[in-house]
C-alpha cells in the first residue's frame, strides 16, 4: 500500500486478517504475491504480525440468557407501547414496524457475535500460535528480544532469528543465522535448540554466544555459564553424537572439514559486542576489516594482501567507522579511502564501500 498511508489499518480488513492467521503456511510464491498487491515488504510484515499478536481477545461478558431475557423484554415493550397508543400517525406506524423488523433480525446478529466470541477466537489462537516469527535486526545495529518462555537474546547487526509465537511445552526450537547472545530460561523438562548452520545447541538453562555467520562456513560457540551440546545434521562431532563443552571455553566447528577447535579464553572477547564493545586481541587485519564490516555494514575490500596477516590489538566503545580506521593506521601502514555511491534500480543507493591501501 502507498507509504502515505498507515500500514496499520490493514489490520482492520478481515481478508488480511485471514492472510496473518494463515501466513505461516504459505508459499513463498504466494508471499511475493501479497507483498506486490499491497504494496509491503518483508519488514512491514513483521511490524503487521507483530501488533496482529498483541490484539487482546477477550471473552463475551454476558451469558447467552441475559441476552435472550433483554431481548424478549425488549420486544415486549415495543408491542405493549404498540397496544398502548389509541392514535397512530402513518409515520408513527412505520416507526413500529420498522422497530419489530430490527428487533427480529438483531437476534441472528447477536447469536452470531456470541458464537464468534465464545468460539470463534479459539480457533484464531489456535492458528496464530503454530505461526513463526522472523527477526532480522537492522545494519548496524543490535536488538534485544525475549522469546515466549522469558529467554533474552540480543541479535547482531544482520542477523536474523526464527522462533514460534509460542512453545508448546514439548520442545522451544530457535534458528539463527549471524550471531547472537543468548540467556536462556532453565527448564530441565524442555531444553532450547538453537539451530545454526548444521549445527544443533541443545541447552537447558545457558548464558552463550554464537556465531553463524554464513559467509565463514563455521559455528563459533562461547558459553559463559551451563551446559552446552553441540551436534551435527551432516555427522558425529569429535566422534560424538553430543559434544559437549564446558564454560569459558570457545568451539569453533568448521562444517566443511568438520574440525573443531576449542580455546580456553576471556569469554568477553567474544560477548563484548552486546554492549556495543569492539575488542580485539591478536586478531589479523583481515579479520579485524570483517569485523567492522558487519558492524558498521559497509564494503571493506583490501587492495593490499600483504597487510591481512598484520597482527592488531584494540578496544573501541563509541567510535565510528571513520574513527576507527583513522586510529588504526596510526600504527599500520594503510591508508582508506571511500568509493563512490552506487544508485540501484529501485532509487536506494548500495552500501557504502571503503578501499584499503598500503600507504
Amino acid at each position: 500500500m502507498k507509504r502515505t498511508e498507515d500500514i496499520s489499518i490493514l489490520i482492520t480488513d478481515k481478508s488480511f486478517q485471514k492472510i496473518l492467521l494463515e501466513w505461516g503456511d504459505l508459499t513463498e510464491t504466494r508471499k511475493a504475491e501479497i507483498y506486490s498487491e499491497y504494496e509491503l515488504t518483508a519488514d512491514d510484515m513483521v511490524v503487521l504480525q507483530q501488533m496482529w499478536l498483541s490484539l487482546d481477545f477477550r471473552t463475551f461478558e454476558h451469558p447467552e440468557s441475559e441476552v435472550e431475557k433483554a431481548l424478549e423484554e425488549t420486544i415486549w415493550k415495543l408491542s405493549e407501547r404498540n397496544n398502548s397508543s389509541s392514535q397512530s400517525t402513518p409515520l408513527r406506524k412505520l416507526y413500529e414496524q420498522f422497530a419489530r423488523i430490527a428487533a427480529i433480525l438483531i437476534i441472528p446478529v447477536i447469536f452470531y457475535t456470541t458464537y464468534i466470541q465464545f468460539f470463534g477466537q479459539d480457533k484464531a489462537i489456535t492458528e496464530v500460535a503454530s505461526q513463526q516469527i522472523t527477526i532480522t535486526s537492522q545494519a548496524g545495529t543490535i536488538t534485544k528480544l525475549a522469546l515466549p518462555d522469558g529467554s533474552k537474546v540480543y541479535l547482531n547487526s544482520g542477523s536474523t532469528i526464527s522462533y514460534p509465537t509460542k512453545f508448546d511445552g514439548h520442545s522451544r526450537n530457535v534458528a539463527l543465522t549471524g550471531e547472537g547472545y543468548f540467556e536462556v530460561v532453565k527448564n530441565m523438562k524442555v531444553p532450547m535448540v538453537v539451530s545454526a548452520g548444521n549445527v544443533n545447541l541443545k541447552v537447558y538453562g545457558t548464558s552463550f554466544n554464537v556465531n553463524a555467520r554464513l559467509i565463514e562456513n563455521s559455528v563459533k560457540v562461547t558459553l559463559v555459564e551451563g551446559s552446552v551440546a553441540l551436534s551435527s545434521s551432516t555427522g558425529k562431532i569429535e566422534g560424538e553424537n553430543e559434544f559437549f563443552i564446558t564454560p569459558g571455553q570457545t568451539a569453533t566447528y568448521n562444517e566443511d572439514s568438520k574440525n573443531l577447535i576449542l580455546q580456553n579464553e576471556d569469554t568477553f572477547f567474544y560477548t563484548a559486542w552486546k554492549d556495543g564493545v569492539l575488542i580485539f586481541r591478536n586478531n589479523t587485519f583481515e579479520t579485524v576489516l570483517k569485523q567492522l564490516s558487519y558492524k558498521f555494514n559497509v564494503d571493506i575490500e583490501l587492495r593490499e594482501r600483504s597487510l591481512a596477516s598484520i597482527s592488531l590489538d584494540a578496544t573501541f566503545r563509541d567510535e565510528n567507522i571513520n574513527e576507527i580506521l583513522r586510529l588504526l593506521a596510526l600504527s599500520t601502514p594503510f591508508q582508506f579511502y571511500y568509493g563512490t555511491p552506487q544508485k540501484l534500480h529501485d532509487g536506494t543507493f548500495a552500501k557504502s564501500k571503503i578501499f584499503i591501501e598500503k600507504k
